[in-house]
């Protein structure tokens, strides 16, 4: 996200309509009073103009009438949260530009039951609003239509409990995983699926939130080689005959701007 932002100021030399642009990092671990204190601070900030969201959603869900009672112009380019951008009222402050959980959920639903024939789906849910947020959407889909179970995990699962977990669903008939997690912990529930024998593995669709990370540090030849993986997200990349001049600049730029970052993963 902040190599994107870098790379569109880049247009103006980070100076649009004359001022001069500086992006100040802040770190809030997923923590919503750390988020709130940087609200807090983004106000006090006579020159402040806009506030970048990150991944999570829960920040953003918990505090959406304070971002918006106090016109803080948020962009959200990643955090998914139904409820962020839909704020019941007109004075509407956060912004973004791609789907959110409210479409999301109902597409996970439709391709693990149409596209992979599920008959009984499982659950595996974040215990967070951003989890919840998806439950609504993915069970409104499911209810009627098939039955599901349903697990929800706190942060820092650990690779035991995914195992378990895992195991617990397979071993009680369901043919697919829906997978709503963060990077860190779909790390452990895919290395769960893996382990398991060959017969007793059933394909895992997921919410776009896994991708949050290292790609190769998920992706082991583990995880290529025993886990059916498929997962949602935007239409968009940087490879293909449709490119257009303007995307093809922009990813001269971002190679040449950032080339330890982005380097042979973006071949």
């Amino acid at each position: 996200m902040k190599i994107g932002l870098l790379t569109a100021l880049s247009e103006f030399d980070s100076e649009p309509l004359g001022y001069r642009l500086e992006i100040v990092e802040k770190n809030h671990r997923g923590n919503a009073n750390r988020s709130f204190s940087h609200f807090k601070q983004f106000e006090k900030d006579d020159d402040a103009l806009f506030v970048l969201g990150g991944v999570h959603s829960p920040p953003y869900i918990q505090h959406r009438e304070y971002i918006n009672q106090s016109r803080i112009p948020l962009l959200i380019p990643w955090a998914a949260g139904g409820p962020i951008t839909r704020y019941p009222s007109d004075n509407n402050w956060v912004f973004r530009l791609s789907i959110d959980d409210s479409i999301a959920g109902q597409r996970i639903g439709e391709y693990a039951i149409g596209q992979l024939q599920c008959k009984k789906p499982h659950l595996f849910l974040e215990d967070t609003q951003w989890g919840k947020s998806n439950y609504k959407t993915i069970s409104e889909y499911l209810d009627g239509k098939v039955t599901y179970g349903i697990s929800w995990f706190g942060w820092n699962t650990k690779q035991n409990t995914a195992n378990i977990e895992i195991r617990n669903a397979v071993v009680g008939g369901s043919d697919c995983i829906i997978l709503v997690s963060n990077y860190t912990e779909s790390k452990h529930f895919l290395k769960a699926m893996a382990l398991l024998p060959k017969a007793d593995r059933v394909p895992i669709v997921s919410h776009w939130g896994l991708t949050g990370g290292d790609a190769e540090e998920l992706m082991t030849k583990q995880i290529k080689e025993n886990v059916t993986l498929s997962f949602i997200q935007s239409c968009f990349g940087f490879s293909g005959a449709w490119q257009t001049p303007f995307s093809l600049d922009v990813h001269a730029r971002v190679k040449k701007m950032f080339p330890d970052a982005i380097g042979k993963k973006t071949k």
